[in-house]
């Protein structure tokens, strides 16, 4: 006993708490599940089995009851006079012959078949020398070798042959039982004889019918795995039976059908017996009802002390897997757990603080990128240029030269924007407009540019340079390559819900969709539009940055996503 006890104290508190709770409940419910099981499997085995034997029982019954209404017709056929006449020949003229088969034979027969729909054909086979009429008398030469034929001279049969089952009789003279005038025979449509065997069970079943020589009559089943179906041959020659079959283990019915000498078996693998034990059934989910609740209490109580505190530390992790550095976490306890919690805090803050680190490291090293490039331009020298061609161009009259000056001037104060890398939205755009024009100039004015910008977006900041770079990629690399038509780039601006949505679009020649991919993957000639994607993203989140569709032939569209920013800190 010491050495459980100290296996027991050794163990982790999870291996204890289902030790524990396997004692208090699953053993138990493990007992009476079994002991429910097999009380539940015998009860309902018998009550299956007598329901099989109830509905087996009035199937057969009913089918004999057809086989009667057979026999029936038959005797009607039998001794009936006008047919007797017929069937002796018994005429002075043939015309009467043929006018009885006419009129009264043919519609006698054709009603016969017409009131017994499982009746599918009426032959009478004649032993005199009377002419075949339509599907109802033949010769009894063309059959006298057959093996049915022979026996039912004999007795009344009823034959299933290749599929075909049919009942036979002689019919003698009723004025003298030793005359045999021929032999009759209806061919029985199996499957309306027997359309309602067991119909009333909606289990999974297979049902197959036997005649006397062991041969099969009829075979139908309903599983919906087809390997559980049965042959004739495989099924045993005893009334009520278990039997093992490719391993699977049937139960089966017989019962016998004494006017047709048929059998018919009714059977079923025991797994797929239905279990309807109410009782039994309501016992158990009680008994197993109240072991949960204090299976509930039990977890309840010690959730409150241990696991609980365990389950809420295991959400915080979880969300700082998703990406969620923010969440605050602290304990006050001084037991192991409440050491876990403190030490994953100083963890997550140090984590933040690593972030922090690299994050400003990245963004003081790309303005430091930046500034680097606007240092290599003098402004003070670039706006005295610029002022004085403007001057002298108004002098001479020469109004596109001192158009482009200012459009020069517009645009280079604009790069620079006093050494600010935010700008506000109106004058990014006003950037881009100046650089429009310029190349306007330098391309002859051989393309278009729309603006389509709402009013609204104008209050609010964007980091500097990012539209032109866009506008540059879309004339280099669209208007261009145009062979043909003139060149058109539209510039649309508008609030999308809590973002700013800008579209740059150009008519150009397009491009293939793994240009489009290597756009992202590798740096591009200068401020490309990489450069741009990793501004914005490092600036204002994953979220946000540019994306490119474009079809060959159709032309380039460049989807440009920000956040409504206002620049309050003078950055």
């Amino acid at each position: 006993m010491k050495p459980f006890m100290r296996y027991f104290k050794n163990l982790r508190f999870k291996h204890k708490l289902f030790l524990s709770y396997s004692l208090v409940v699953v053993i138990p419910i493990m007992i009476l599940g079994i002991y429910s099981f097999e009380r539940a499997k015998f009860a309902l085995e018998v009550q299956v089995e007598n329901k099989w034997r109830v509905s087996l029982t009035q199937s057969a019954s009913n089918i004999d009851n057809k086989v009667k209404q057979y026999e029936s017709v038959a005797d009607f056929i039998g001794i009936n006079k006008r047919i007797q006449r017929i069937l002796k020949n018994d005429y002075s003229d043939m015309f009467l012959l043929y006018d009885d088969m006419t009129h009264y034979l043919g519609p006698t027969l054709s009603d016969i078949l017409y009131l017994n729909g499982d009746i599918d054909k009426i032959m009478i086979y004649c032993n005199k020398d009377i002419p075949e009429y339509g599907q109802f008398t033949r010769s009894s030469a063309r059959v006298s070798d057959s093996s049915w034929f022979k026996e039912a001279l004999t007795k009344p049969s009823l034959y299933d042959d290749g599929g075909r089952v049919f009942a036979v009789r002689k019919i003698v003279s009723i004025n003298n039982s030793a005359t045999d005038l021929g032999v009759l025979y209806m061919e029985i449509n199996v499957g309306k004889l027997l359309q309602g065997l067991a119909e009333s069970i909606t289990d999974q079943y297979g049902i197959t019918v036997l005649d006397k020589h062991g041969n099969t009559v009829y075979a139908r089943n309903t599983f919906i795995d087809s390997k559980y179906a049965l042959n004739g041959s495989e099924l045993p020659d005893t009334i009520s039976h278990k039997m093992t079959f490719n391993g699977e283990t049937y139960r089966f019915i017989r019962s016998e059908m004494p006017e047709s000498g048929w059998s018919i078996y009714f059977y079923t693998p025991q797994k797929l017996m239905p279990v309807h034990g109410r009782d039994i059934i309501e016992a158990t989910v009680l008994i197993a009802g109240i072991c949960l609740v204090v299976l509930i209490l039990i977890i309840w109580l010690f959730s409150n002390t241990f696991v609980k505190r365990i389950a809420w530390l295991n959400r915080m992790m979880l969300r700082v897997q998703n990406g969620d550095l923010q969440v605050e976490v602290s304990s006050d306890s001084s037991d192991e757990i409440g050491e876990l919690i403190n030490r994953f805090r100083v963890m997550l803050k140090r984590i933040n603080n690593l972030i922090d680190d690299v994050y400003r490291s990245e963004i003081t090293q790309k303005e430091a990128e930046f500034k680097a490039l606007q240092a290599q331009i003098n402004p003070h020298f670039l706006y005295n240029a610029l002022s004085l061609i403007n001057w002298k161009a108004k002098m001479i009259h020469a109004k596109d030269i001192s158009d482009i000056a200012n459009s020069i001037s517009r645009f280079y104060r604009t790069t620079l924007n006093n050494g600010k890398n935010v700008i506000s939205i109106r004058d990014e755009l006003r950037n881009t407009q100046a650089y429009l024009e310029i190349q306007s100039v330098m391309h002859d004015n051989g393309f278009e540019v729309r603006y389509d910008v709402e009013e609204e977006i104008y209050s609010y900041d964007m980091i500097k340079l990012i539209l032109q770079p866009i506008v540059e990629n879309a004339i280099h690399h669209g208007i261009e390559r145009m062979i043909e038509g003139r060149g058109l780039i539209v510039i649309s601006g508008r609030l999308e819900g809590d973002s700013i949505e800008f579209l740059v679009s150009d008519n150009g020649p397009g491009m293939e969709q793994d240009v489009i991919d290597g756009i992202f993957v590798k740096q591009s000639v200068g401020y490309g539009l990489l450069n741009v994607h990793n501004r914005i993203r490092l600036f204002f989140g994953n979220a946000y940055g540019i994306s490119i569709a474009s079809d060959v032939g159709e032309g380039t569209i460049v989807k440009l996503q920000l956040p409504k920013f206002n620049n309050v800190s003078g950055y």
